[in-house]
C-alpha cells in the first residue's frame, strides 16, 4: 500500500509532467513560426539580417524544468561563424516584460509576448509546485519515511524538435 506522501508525490509529478508537455507544445509552436519566417526571407535578407535574436529554451532541472529566454548573437571568429547565447534572468513574478527584449524585431517581439502570456503563468505555477515538492520531501524526512525523488528526464519523453527540422518539413 502506498503511503500518503508517495501518493501526493505521484500526483505532483503528474501535474508537473503535464505542464512540461504543454510547454514543449508551445515551444514547438514557436519553432514552427520561426522556421516559417526564416524560410520566407530571401537569401540576401537572411545573410544580412539575423532572423531571430532570442531563443526559447525548456531545460530539465531535477524533478522539474525551467522555461527561459536567451539572447542569440552570431559573431565571426576568423572564418568561422559562432553562435553565442546568454540567458536572460527569470523575473521574480515569472513573467518576462517587453523591456527584456530590446533587440527584438517587431514580429519577434509580438511572438515573444504572445508566448509569455501563456508561459508566464505556467512558470509561476511550476515554481510553487517545486516548493510543494521540497516541502513534501522535508515532511517525509521528518517522519523517517523514505522519499525517492524522480528526475523529470526519467518521467517524460525528451523532445527532438528543432527549428532546422521544421524548416526541412516546410520546404
Amino acid at each position: 500500500m502506498k503511503s500518503a506522501h508517495t501518493e501526493l508525490k505521484d500526483k505532483l509529478y503528474s501535474v508537473i509532467d503535464s505542464l512540461y508537455i504543454d510547454t514543449v507544445m508551445y515551444q514547438e509552436m514557436w519553432m514552427a513560426k520561426i522556421a516559417k519566417r526564416e524560410l520566407s526571407l530571401s537569401d540576401n535578407d537572411y545573410k544580412n539580417n539575423q532572423a531571430i535574436k532570442y531563443q526559447l529554451r525548456v531545460e530539465f532541472s531535477g524533478s522539474g524544468f525551467i522555461i527561459r529566454w536567451l539572447t542569440c548573437k552570431f559573431v565571426r571568429n576568423n572564418s568561422k561563424v559562432i553562435r553565442l547565447t546568454k540567458a536572460i534572468a527569470i523575473p521574480r513574478n515569472g513573467m518576462y516584460s517587453k523591456d527584456k527584449f530590446k533587440d527584438a524585431s517587431e514580429w519577434e517581439l509580438a511572438l515573444i509576448l504572445e508566448l509569455e502570456n501563456i508561459l508566464g503563468p505556467i512558470r509561476n505555477q511550476l515554481k510553487h509546485l517545486m516548493k510543494c515538492h521540497i516541502s513534501l520531501r522535508n515532511a517525509s524526512k521528518a517522519i523517517g519515511e523514505k522519499f525517492d525523488a524522480i528526475d523529470i528526464k526519467h518521467r517524460v519523453e525528451i523532445p527532438t524538435a528543432s527549428i532546422k527540422g521544421f524548416k526541412e518539413k516546410y520546404r
